[in-house]
């Protein structure tokens, strides 16, 4: 009988272990893997608002400028706020989150670097 109910604790333990690692792995899974089309299409905005930098000598006003009608639906969830002569292109994920491009960095965050 003790030695059963040692084996059920094991047992017991084992499971909980199991069940708080699978938690942890699971909750830290890789943003860019998770929003791999949004970065994508968030990466073709970073260089047409590059691109516009480069023939236009300044960052355009809006996101507007770089599209066209036909590809609105496309880029509809991104929003483009300019900071000096960097700016900030994001898209949201969640309520009150989202993945953020920082020029100045080169590189999408799940956070705000500010």
């Amino acid at each position: 009988m003790k030695r059963e109910l040692i084996i059920l604790g094991v047992i017991g333990f084992l499971a909980f272990l199991f069940l708080c690692i699978f938690i942890s792995v699971s909750s830290n899974r890789d943003f860019k893997s998770v929003y791999k089309k949004e970065i994508k299409a968030g990466n073709e905005l970073v260089q047409r608002i590059d691109d516009y930098k480069v023939k236009n000598g300044s960052l355009p006003e809006s996101l507007k400028l770089i599209y066209s009608e036909s590809e609105k639906e496309k880029f509809k969830s991104y929003c483009y706020d300019i900071e000096a002569s960097d700016y900030v292109l994001y898209f949201g994920t969640t309520l009150g989150e989202g993945v953020y491009y920082f020029s100045a960095h080169k590189e999408w965050c799940d956070y705000l670097k500010y």
